[in-house]
């Protein structure tokens, strides 16, 4: 597998750790259950963490990919 294919993929895995892992740390410092109706407060919260964290994991997975391109943060949204 060629380096750039490598370190693209490698970004994409990346982008959506932060993502995903930085949801699972919200809902677990906030000690809220996902799954249980939330406050309106809660939820225009977590949406602006979760548009953050999701630009995060774009950004440095398209810098971890070394593309100038938005195909990493593309294609860790798809996941």
């Amino acid at each position: 597998m060629a380096s750039g294919t490598f370190k693209t993929i490698s970004g994409v895995i990346l982008g959506d750790l932060i993502f995903a892992a930085g949801s699972v740390l919200m809902f677990f410092l906030a000690k809220v259950d996902p799954h249980a109706p939330a406050p309106l407060s809660f939820i225009l919260l977590s949406t602006a963490i979760g548009i953050a964290l999701a630009f995060a994991g774009g950004f440095v997975g398209g810098m971890v990919g070394g593309r100038a391109d938005l195909i990493c943060g593309i294609f860790a949204a798809q996941t």
